[in-house]
């Protein structure tokens, strides 16, 4: 098992991320951008100023990183329709295209689960793409349930 360690590094999250943005625009080129380091390294930055967000990563001997997860800490209050409860958000799974099929997804997802426990927090979230077949058969293998479906209807051509 490798050893994964929180981090703070946005410029090692942001060499990461060119290949999650990559395969989102594949998939949905009208909610995102191409990839941009330095827009998207500026906003992890910002994100990493927040308690509630944390990135953890499996470092390389090399200085790099194999793999991250980057997650949120969410709070759901109480309304005239909702219980109240609280839940780690996983924004980001990523493990790098070289190092895929090894078990390193697992153990960041591990790792999520150590957080919610130590923290006292029953419930973990995520989305996917619909599309994006390798991601659905993974969290299902982990155990992960959809309970809800968003859907969306674009209403003319020129309309991202």
């Amino acid at each position: 098992m490798m050893e994964i360690i929180q981090t703070f590094n946005s410029e090692l999250i942001t060499n990461l991320n060119q290949e999650i943005q990559t395969l989102h625009r594949s998939m949905v080129p009208w909610r995102f951008k191409e990839f941009n380091f330095a827009e998207i390294n500026a906003y992890f930055k910002q994100v990493m100023e927040s308690p509630k967000h944390l990135f953890f990563i499996i470092p390389s001997q090399g200085g790099e990183a194999l793999g991250y997860v980057w997650i949120e800490i969410k709070a759901y209050h109480e309304n005239a329709f909702l219980h109240a409860y609280q839940s780690i958000f996983v924004q980001h799974l990523c493990v790098a295209k070289a190092h895929k099929n090894k078990g390193l997804g697992k153990q960041l997802m591990n790792k999520v689960m150590e957080v919610a426990v130590e923290r006292g927090i029953q419930r973990i979230e995520l989305d996917y793409w619909s599309m994006n077949e390798d991601a659905k058969q993974f969290y299902s293998k982990l155990g992960f349930e959809v309970y809800r479906e968003f859907a969306f209807k674009h209403l003319s051509e020129d309309q991202p």
